[in-house]
């Protein structure tokens, strides 16, 4: 990724690992700290500690310098994103909500390391977001539930609830809570992509507007985001459905498919990985040269798409005729992205 796009992502995410002290400080103070106070801040508490700061130093560097490298307008939305996220409440789950069940990041992106990372999307709230379980509770209850789904993926093609946690709106991250935030009790299998798409239609857009992110010229809006590791380095990622006509499909040795799509006159390269195909009617093949409605992650950035060669991981596929006509509502856009 170029220097703007990958310092937005490490300096985001800097910042929401030390929201609680943060807001804290905030709140005792009354002001309303830049960024730079904020890793100033975050220098000193370590070194009151006794621990080395030179981390909130270096993310100190890494942030003024987007401005010297022609970044001005990663910088100023990084700015006014983090005061929203100040000023932003947590939205509790005391009360179970439900939630479609995307992707088990480790085992799907392929990351570079083990960690408890599980893609949601929920419905009520229109949201996507990241939630982590602790360590010692996420293989036992992937185990209980796999149980459930006679060993396929208990995190592809479900759904479930989830309470006594958070979500923070603007970060899009999920709390990890110390209590068992999914409700077992709940857990149900999805039958088919059109069950599955159907009840993601709230992230809907329209193809003009998937089609200026894979251009890279849309519009950006942290709010729409999550930052998930994919191989060795973050990226930014925005969860959406949306219709394509399907050029292309190939399948591997390995049963993995890779897809050509055509986005309002413009082609992307996609990509499914086999343990996504959950619907055992679903044939990609079958879909050439039709419309289709695709459900999937989209690469944020050209130069990320650049480097991760598939811009959309997709979830689900269907053809869109069978499925509810959405509507589209209108979602709020910041500045343009240096990349």
């Amino acid at each position: 990724m170029t220097y703007g796009l990958s310092r937005l992502v490490s300096i985001w995410m800097s910042l929401y690992y030390n929201l609680p002290s943060l807001r804290l400080w905030h709140n005792q103070t009354g002001k309303n700290p830049t960024i730079n106070e904020c890793l100033h801040y975050l220098g000193e508490e370590q070194q009151t500690r006794g621990r080395n700061a030179a981390l909130y130093k270096k993310v100190s560097t890494m942030f003024n310098r987007l401005t010297e490298f022609g970044c001005k307008n990663t910088s100023s939305l990084l700015e006014s994103s983090w005061r929203s996220a100040l000023a932003t409440k947590s939205i509790p789950f005391s009360e179970p909500i439900s939630a479609v069940s995307l992707i088990d990041f480790p085992r799907y992106l392929g990351a570079s390391w083990p960690h408890n990372d599980i893609a949601l999307y929920f419905p009520q709230l229109k949201k996507t977001a990241v939630m982590k379980i602790s360590d010692s509770r996420f293989r036992p209850l992937r185990e209980k539930l796999m149980v459930v789904t006679q060993g396929l993926d208990p995190f592809i093609g479900t759904a479930f609830s989830v309470r006594y946690t958070k979500l923070h709106p603007l970060f899009n991250r999920v709390r990890c809570s110390r209590a068992l935030p999914i409700e077992v009790g709940s857990f149900r299998r999805l039958t088919t992509f059109s069950e599955q798409l159907n009840m993601l239609h709230g992230s809907y857009i329209p193809t003009s507007e998937l089609g200026s992110i894979l251009e890279g010229s849309a519009s950006l809006n942290l709010g729409n985001y999550i930052i998930a590791r994919y191989s060795n380095a973050y990226a930014l990622w925005q969860f959406a459905t949306s219709d394509a006509v399907l050029k292309s499909s190939k399948r591997d040795n390995d049963y993995n498919y890779t897809l050509k799509v055509d986005v309002n006159g413009i082609e992307a390269s996609a990509w499914i990985f086999r343990n996504a195909l959950f619907d055992s009617e679903v044939e990609p093949n079958n879909y050439v040269g039709k419309k289709v409605r695709l459900g999937g992650f989209v690469l944020i950035g050209h130069s990320a798409i650049q480097d991760y060669r598939e811009s959309i991981h997709v979830l689900s596929i269907a053809p869109a005729d069978d499925l509810q006509d959405q509507k589209l509502p209108r979602r709020t856009t910041t500045h343009i992205l240096c990349h």
